[in-house]
C-alpha cells in the first residue's frame, strides 16, 4: 500500500477515535459503544489492503481470472473479501477493547500511587489527541499487515498464486532499534515471533513488501 493512501485512512481512522475520545465514558457499557464506532473504518481498511494486494497478483499474472473476478462487483471474490474484513475487524476490536481497558486501570493505578492532583495529565493520557493518534497509527499498520497476509491466503486458495513478503521500514531516523534490523529480512527472521509482520510496538508503521514467485 502506497505512503498517500497509508496516511488517508490513517488520517480517516484518528478523526473518528478522536471524536469518541472527546469526553471520558462513564461506564464500560458506554465505553464499548465507543470503541464499536471504529469498527467500519477498521473494515475499510482490510478490505483496500486486500484488493490492493490482489491488484498488485492479477497485474503479475495476467493469464490469470483474478484481474477479471476484482472487476466484478458482487462477484464471490468480492463477497469474500468483505466478509474477511468484517471478520478480520470483529477480531482485532475485541482485542484493542481489551488491550485498552488494560492500559486504562495500569495508568489510573499510577496515577493514583503518585498522588498527582493534576485531572489533565491523567485525561491527556487516557482519552487525549497523542492517544488517538497512537491508536490510529497502530491499527492501521495491523489492518494493512493482516489484510495483505490474508490476501495472500485468498490468492493462493482461489488461484494458486504464491508469494513471499520482505519487512521493511521507513529507514529514517525514527526507525526504532527493535525493526531496524528486521529490515530486509524474509519470513524466516521474523515469521515467529511476527507473524504478520508489525506492528512491533505503539506507532510502528513497519509494513511488508510482497513478491510473487
Amino acid at each position: 500500500m502506497d505512503d498517500e493512501n497509508r496516511m488517508q485512512i490513517e488520517g480517516d481512522l484518528q478523526a473518528r477515535i478522536e471524536l469518541g475520545l472527546s469526553s471520558e465514558p462513564d461506564t464500560v457499557k458506554e465505553f464499548r459503544k465507543m470503541t464499536a464506532r471504529w469498527q467500519k473504518p477498521l473494515e475499510d481498511q482490510y478490505e483496500l489492503a486486500m484488493v490492493m494486494l490482489l491488484i498488485q497478483f492479477a497485474e503479475q499474472y495476467q493469464d490469470s481470472p483474478l484481474g477479471e473476478e476484482l472487476a466484478k462487483r458482487n462477484s464471490e471474490l468480492d463477497r469474500l473479501i468483505r466478509r474477511q474484513a468484517q471478520v478480520l475487524a470483529n477480531r482485532q476490536m475485541k482485542k484493542l477493547d481489551r488491550r485498552l481497558q488494560k492500559t486504562n486501570r495500569r495508568i489510573v493505578k499510577e496515577e493514583e500511587e503518585q498522588s498527582l492532583e493534576d485531572d489533565s495529565i491523567l485525561a491527556s493520557r487516557l482519552w487525549g489527541k497523542n492517544r488517538a493518534e497512537a491508536i490510529a497509527i497502530t491499527e492501521t499498520t495491523t489492518a494493512i499487515n493482516i489484510g495483505e497476509h490474508e490476501a495472500v491466503q485468498i490468492a493462493k486458495q482461489q488461484f494458486g498464486m504464491d508469494a513471499y513478503a520482505v519487512w521493511f521500514t521507513a529507514e529514517d531516523e525514527r526507525v526504532c532499534p527493535r525493526c531496524l534490523p528486521f529490515h530486509g529480512t524474509k519470513e524466516d527472521v521474523w515469521g515467529d515471533e511476527f507473524p504478520y509482520g508489525g506492528p512491533v510496538h505503539v506507532r510502528c508503521r513497519c509494513s511488508l513488501v510482497w513478491y510473487v514467485k
